[in-house]
């Protein structure tokens, strides 16, 4: 029987890449439609609620004070888009009153 080395190493492997790092732009393309399908399901489940149950205004104001924080839901989506239009509008404006500054043009100074 022959006798092995015990000094010979075996090849080292390459460590194995983290093929998972930050979402890229197209994983997130999908949440804000299912983010509205859940409030298009929960809303309409309110409805079915509303249509098949209540019987007094007691009945309805519980529902209210267990689905009004739902609406944040649609409140944080509209308010995205409005705040970066009110932004880009306030840039622009503040940008054509510098070049008006600038240039001292009559027709830029004039823009609102």
């Amino acid at each position: 029987m022959s006798q092995q080395s015990t000094d010979h190493m075996p090849p080292l492997s390459r460590p194995a890449v983290d093929t998972e790092s930050e979402p890229s732009d197209d994983e997130w393309v999908g949440l804000w439609p299912f983010i509205w399908i859940l409030f298009g399901f929960k809303l309409a489940m309110l409805l079915c609620i509303v249509w098949f149950a209540t019987r007094s205004r007691e009945d309805v104001s519980i529902l209210a004070a267990t689905h009004w924080f739902f609406l944040l839901i649609p409140m944080i989506a509209v308010m995205g888009p409005l705040a970066y239009q009110w932004r880009v509008r306030k840039v622009r404006r503040r940008r054509a009153q510098l070049q008006a500054q600038e240039w001292m043009v009559d027709e830029l100074r004039n823009t609102p």
